[in-house]
């Protein structure tokens, strides 16, 4: 699966908790979603440090304004990715041939690192008609 079918699967499937993810589909999700979110973010967070250096001027108020407006796309573009992130590493691990409640581990700190593992590894082969 290319970058832009992902995305675009992602999408559609916003809420779909059933079925399984390839890797590629997976990850092609994940990376738009982290590069949308880091594009936001680390410009907003320059911006701020500059407008903490111009504190009290008319300049670092208003890079303030920018930053903060900055922030808010970051964090509403979060929300609006969140149902379809998880949606998409259910069906993930459900290639896997575990639960999608897994996902749950990451709110441990080294949860994450395991489901980081998980959603890499290879996935168990699906049964053909025979194999019943």
């Amino acid at each position: 699966m290319t970058f832009s079918d992902s995305i675009a699967y992602c999408f559609r499937h916003y809420a779909d908790f059933n079925g399984r993810a390839t890797r590629s589909e997976f990850w092609w999700f994940f990376l738009f979603c982290s590069l949308i979110t880091v594009a936001l973010s680390v410009p907003a967070t320059i911006l701020l440090i500059v407008a903490v250096a111009n504190s009290g001027s008319g300049t670092g108020i208003a890079l303030v304004v920018i930053s903060v407006v900055m922030f808010v796309i970051a964090f509403g573009f979060s929300l609006a990715t969140l149902v379809p992130t998880w949606a998409v590493g259910c069906r993930r691990l459900h290639d896997k041939g575990f639960s999608g409640w897994l996902q749950l581990i990451q709110l441990v700190s080294p949860g994450i690192v395991a489901l980081w593992v998980l959603w890499a590894l290879r996935a168990i082969p699906r049964p053909t008609s025979t194999d019943q």
